[in-house]
């Protein structure tokens, strides 16, 4: 089941703040990962890498996979769930909820797994680097690209 969209409104073009609380919700399923995302929370939306910005621009991923992710990552995986059970999330649980959200929310496959290989290779919570952006990583964008 597809939530719907956060209202946001734009700060400065690359920033956007939530105008309300929103209750991130994907399935029944994932009843334990459903949470609030408080009024006024910040988010730059999808700060796509330069290997990836030829599938699209940050509109292209859709707003709420996006915003859950940022959220996410902000709090560094810790929130307390609709039921009041205080969840813990690793960096990588996060990166692959991002992936299960771009999925549930109707974005392409291609585009969700390089979304998903974008924040990969992104930072961590701790600013270091969880994988170096290599050739490799390249190569497989830009043949994603390329389909």
């Amino acid at each position: 089941m597809k939530p719907p969209s956060p209202k946001i409104d734009s700060i400065d073009g690359d920033k956007y703040r939530l105008e309300e609380t929103y209750i991130a919700k994907y399935g029944y399923w994932l009843k334990d990962l459903q949470f609030e995302i408080p009024a006024g929370f910040e988010t730059d939306l999808a700060s796509i890498p330069w290997f990836l910005r030829s599938l699209g621009d940050r509109a292209c991923l859709g707003f709420t996979p996006v915003i859950i992710h940022d959220y996410l990552c902000s709090v560094e995986g810790k929130f307390i769930n609709l039921d009041g059970i205080e969840i813990q999330l690793s960096w990588f649980q996060v990166q692959l909820y991002f992936l299960v959200a771009l999925e549930l929310d109707g974005v392409p496959w291609r585009r969700s797994l390089a979304a998903f290989l974008g924040v990969i290779a992104g930072n961590r919570w701790n600013g270091k680097q969880a994988i170096p952006q290599s050739r490799a990583i390249r190569s497989i964008a830009e043949s994603l690209s390329n389909r």
